[in-house]
């Protein structure tokens, strides 16, 4: 997602390359660096959406130049994983992504749809599990950037194979969801969160102390605030910069906050909710700096229920779809915590997580084909 690329990280020299090595690692890195490129208008209407982009000659052209990326992605799902190589003592390194990543999941999709079209859901469902294989992966070495990239992957995987739910056979549905124990847990949010503070307080504490670094962009606080998962939030500390006193109040009172807010992580589902939006409002009126801590917790919290809720939905799919044909009421009360409702086709589940507006939405069947002139339809936290 284009809006997670972090301007001073890349000015500062650091980046993910294709290395010369045959770990898994480093497959899924040249998989998505040789994802094609957008040759035309067409081909980036595919890539906006490509659950419902039509599987038209632009979609193909894309698969026929995909060969490489596909053979990699497949190499890597067989291996098994050791790590990624970051530098966990560098605070900047939260901020490497798997370059393509996104793409990569995407193009997947499309070969998966291919498949489902002449009827081989065995091995489109192969594909969902690899591409949430591939996410799952992302929480060896994490960081709260590459919990988003993990959530944004695990979703495409989620929603292909909820396209599938209404018409592949209910055997090929049962041992997907079987395989899904297979995968690597999702982080510990607690776990995350004390790692992405440690981060957080040890860079900012660095850029006060280097006015070169403070120079080398106008308004710093943005891009770099963005490696922390923030986009649009600025945190200025040229304040900082000038009185060490106030500095060292505003971090003992950012690591106290910070502090306050993991602890409320431990609580159960909704108190964890409800504390993830009061104990910020404490908070509200101090430095940005504090206010960034208690909104990267709140930001890991999001994230951390977004991700096991559509897993739960996809099941929840696989299981109210075993019955057909589906009686709405019946799937209204089988939908537990999730909110039915009939569409085009199939049915929606959707979760909503107190305090957060955008509703996390699970499309299950098959999905209606999107001319140029409609919206992209996937939206992810």
């Amino acid at each position: 997602m284009k809006y997670w690329v972090v301007p001073i990280y890349l000015l500062l020299g650091a980046t993910i390359g294709a290395a010369q090595s045959t770990s898994a690692a480093d497959l899924y890195r040249a998989a998505g660096q040789s994802v094609p490129k957008r040759t035309s208008p067409a081909e980036e209407f595919v890539w906006q959406d490509v659950f419902d982009a039509p599987l038209d000659k632009p979609a193909n052209d894309i698969l026929k130049r995909a060969g490489e990326s596909l053979e990699l992605f497949d190499s890597s799902s067989k291996m098994a994983f050791g790590e990624w190589g970051f530098n966990s003592e560098d605070p900047m390194a939260g901020a490497i992504l798997l370059n393509g990543g996104e793409d990569l999941a995407g193009l997947v999709v499309l070969r998966a749809r291919l498949r489902m079209a002449r009827g081989d859901y065995a091995g489109a469902l192969d594909d969902s599990f690899n591409i949430a294989q591939l996410a799952r992966r992302l929480s060896v070495e994490p960081s709260l950037m590459r919990q988003r990239q993990q959530t944004v992957i695990f979703e495409k995987a989620m929603q292909l194979a909820a396209s599938m739910v209404i018409d592949a056979p209910p055997e090929f549905l049962a041992h997907f969801v079987d395989r899904l124990s297979e995968l690597r847990s999702p982080i510990d949010p607690v776990e995350l969160a004390k790692a992405t503070q440690k981060s957080y307080i040890s860079f900012y504490r660095g850029l006060i102390a280097s006015p070169r670094w403070r120079s080398m962009a106008p308004d710093m606080g943005k891009p770099l605030n963005e490696m922390f998962g923030l986009p649009g939030t600025r945190i200025d500390v040229n304040d900082l910069a000038a009185d060490a006193e106030l500095a060292d109040a505003v971090f003992a009172q950012a690591q106290s906050a910070a502090d306050e807010m993991i602890a409320a992580l431990h609580a159960a589902g909704g108190e964890r909710d409800a504390a993830m939006v009061i104990i910020p409002t404490r908070y509200r009126a101090t430095h940005p700096l504090v206010r960034g801590a208690c909104d990267l917790v709140v930001l890991t919290h999001r994230l951390d229920r977004s991700e096991a809720a559509i897993e739960k939905m996809l099941k929840k799919a696989v299981e109210i779809s075993a019955h057909q044909p589906i009686d709405p009421e019946a799937a209204r009360k089988a939908a537990g915590e999730f909110q039915y409702s009939k569409s085009p086709g199939g049915f929606d589940l959707k979760y909503v997580l107190f305090g957060n507006p955008t509703p996390t939405i699970l499309h299950v069947g098959p999905r209606p084909l999107r001319s140029p002139a409609q919206p992209a339809t996937m939206s992810f936290p």
